[in-house]
Parts: structure tokens; C-alpha cells; sequence
């Protein structure tokens, strides 16, 4: 896990540095590859992690993302996790409102869900669900109302281990460069 926290780390980063310096098409949906999941460690990865696309939609304080998934997202045995984590960030028209990080997080016993505010590290629990090809994410937040634009993206993650011992470890990004750029309320 402490990969995918500095993963986490340096993917904020970059991103907020590649905004700066390119412009990005303006979509609420996000469209992505399939079959292009890193694979560092074993053979195999469940298809559950392979962004294939998704979308981004606000209503009130309430962020709804859903991610499509290459297969269905299914439940997963002891030693294996899997981590959907979107990197959100909510501008007005001429600054940065807040930067968070929602995770959606499963193990062998549960699907949870959590936002971290990167500039406080103040966390809090969202709700996510899945059904077949789709998971989906609703995070309340204070700022969204406020926000003009959201820039967005999703790395997902899968790790197993055997007997303490990491036998596969996987992860996939969409967009593969930079963010999505959300327009909101026009």
C-alpha cells in the first residue's frame, strides 16, 4: 500500500504540473484504452481494473463519478486488493478550490470509500457501490458548488499477496497523459 501512496503522491503532482503547462479537452465523459494495464509484478490481473472510460457529473455539494471497467467488478479472495483512486481537482475561474483524492478501496470482506483533502489530509468516508462493468463514487463536497471546472483522472491499482509475499501487483491510468477537464455549471 505504500506504493500506491507515493503513486498517489506523485501522480497529484504531475498532474497539477502537466495543467499548467498544456490545455486539455473540456468533457464530462472520459474515454480510455482497454488491455493497457501495467503489469508489474506476476501474470495475471483481474479485468475489473481496466479504465476503460467513465463520467463526471455534479449535483449540489454531491460529486457522482462512475468508472467503466474492461470486466465486472466481482469480489476478491483473502491476500488481494484492488484500489480505484480519482485525483479531483475543483477550480473557479481563476484558481484552484481544493484538490482531493477519492479512493474506493476492496478487499476479500468490503468495498469502502473515502476523500482525502490533499492540502489538509482531512479524510471522510463517500459512499460507492458497483454493478456489473461500472463502479460508482458519490462525494459530498462543501466547495463543488463554487467550482467552474473539475479536472479529474483514475488510477486504479490490484495487489496479491501469498504466504506475506507480493505475487502480483498491477495499475492502469485514464486519461494515460494529464486530466479531464469537467465543465461545470456552464
Amino acid at each position: 500500500m505504500l506504493i500506491v501512496g507515493v503513486a498517489i503522491a506523485v501522480l497529484v503532482t504531475s498532474a497539477i504540473l502537466y495543467r499548467l503547462s498544456t490545455g486539455t479537452p473540456v468533457s464530462s465523459q472520459l474515454n480510455a484504452s482497454a488491455n493497457n494495464v501495467v503489469l508489474n509484478v506476476g501474470t495475471q490481473y483481474p479485468g475489473m481494473i481496466d479504465v476503460v472510460g467513465g463520467t463526471l457529473d455534479a449535483n449540489g455539494t454531491t460529486l457522482n463519478i462512475t468508472i467503466n471497467v474492461r470486466d465486472p467488478v466481482s469480489s476478491l479472495g483473502d491476500g488481494e486488493t484492488a484500489q480505484w483512486n480519482m485525483t479531483v481537482i475543483l477550480e473557479n475561474q481563476t484558481d484552484v478550490l481544493k484538490t482531493y483524492v477519492i479512493s474506493a478501496e476492496m478487499n476479500s470482506a468490503q468495498l469502502t470509500g473515502s476523500i482525502v483533502d490533499v492540502g489538509t489530509q482531512s479524510v471522510q468516508s463517500c459512499q460507492v457501490q458497483y454493478y456489473r462493468n461500472s463502479l460508482t463514487v458519490l462525494a459530498v463536497m462543501d466547495e463543488l458548488p463554487n467550482a467552474r471546472t473539475v479536472e479529474w483522472n483514475v488510477l486504479t491499482s490490484y495487489e496479491q499477496y501469498s504466504g506475506g509475499q507480493l505475487v502480483t501487483s498491477a495499475s492502469d491510468l485514464a486519461p494515460a497523459e494529464g486530466l479531464q477537464t469537467t465543465l461545470l455549471n456552464p
